[in-house]
């Protein structure tokens, strides 16, 4: 279990909302869509680019999206910066 996906759990049992964008990534991601996915998480950085609880989440997800794309250089970028 990845710590963003604990981060989704959290949300879940505390019936807050994550931004769309974010929501629609984890969608694109769990279907295998990792291009969209990356997308949707360059595009809340955009919109949320100082929203601490969910940087870690973006960072993490941009990471393990661009890991499944095949671009490690971007995904170690990510990793680093979700730590």
């Amino acid at each position: 279990e990845h710590e963003d996906d604990r981060q989704a759990m959290l949300e879940a049992e505390n019936m807050t909302t994550p931004p769309e964008a974010l929501i629609r990534s984890r969608v694109c991601f769990d279907g295998g869509r990792y291009r969209e996915s990356v997308q949707s998480l360059l595009e809340l950085h955009q919109t949320h680019p100082a929203k601490l609880e969910i940087k870690a989440e973006l960072n993490s997800r941009l990471g393990r999206a661009y890991d499944k794309l095949g671009e490690t250089e971007l995904a170690v970028i990510f990793y680093k910066a979700a730590m």
